[in-house]
């Protein structure tokens, strides 16, 4: 019996539609704490395109153009690295699991909150990983009026001030 739970678990870690096989995938191998002409350089490398947030509140905030992410800069210094993926509950738990066994270590804090913002009902499911080298991941399940994605927010431990 213990063989055949096993095997059905494998199929389906196999079967799962999101490939993560390193630590890289959290932060698409941007390096948390390189610089913003590191990340520039990095990006390109890659073809993609750092743009700048028009946002007058978020001046850190910088869009990865070829890539569904952001990356956040305080003080010249890479902090965070947040990813955004299509897809639903299905998509969320196999992203879980697949960090929680792969990436890191421990069983993740979690977090249930609803929300009213702008008119918009937010639900957000939060998986909050602390991993070995100090940075932290949240796999987040978000709807916004029905409209669902998953995102995973990476960074430093650090505060920016």
């Amino acid at each position: 019996m213990r063989f055949l739970v096993a095997v059905s678990f494998a199929i389906w870690a196999l079967a799962s539609p999101m490939v993560l096989p390193a630590d890289e995938d959290r932060t698409l191998g941007f390096e948390l704490g390189s610089s913003l002409e590191q990340a520039q350089d990095y990006a390109q490398s890659r073809g993609w395109e750092l743009m700048q947030t028009a946002s007058r509140t978020h001046k850190s905030h910088w869009s990865v153009v070829g890539a569904e992410a952001t990356v956040i800069f305080c003080k010249n210094k890479l902090l965070s690295v947040d990813i955004r993926y299509p897809g639903g509950v299905e998509e969320f738990v196999s992203l879980e699991a697949r960090i929680r066994r792969e990436i890191l270590n421990g069983l993740p804090e979690t977090d249930i909150q609803q929300i009213n913002l702008g008119g918009n009902r937010v639900s957000l499911i939060d998986a909050t990983f602390l991993a070995k080298d100090g940075s932290h991941t949240v796999v987040r399940l978000r709807s916004i009026d029905g409209e669902v994605d998953v995102l995973t927010m990476t960074w430093l431990a650090e505060v920016c001030s």
